[in-house]
């Protein structure tokens, strides 16, 4: 991003791969990262018990 000319960033939303927020972070200092809704939601599932699964994936 850099080598196209973007100075600032002022969010991101990742999926938080390893060591990528820490990279933003350092090339752009200023930024805020944000986790992605859905995978974030996608994360929590597996702490959900597999009988109340449905009721949790209801919008």
């Amino acid at each position: 991003m850099k080598a196209r000319e973007i100075e600032n960033i002022l969010i991101t939303a990742t999926n938080n791969l390893n060591d990528f927020t820490d990279t933003i972070s350092t090339v752009f200092p200023e930024s805020k990262t944000q986790i992605c809704v859905v995978h974030q939601i996608r994360k929590a599932c597996k702490y959900v018990v597999p009988k109340d699964k449905s009721n949790f994936l209801q919008i």
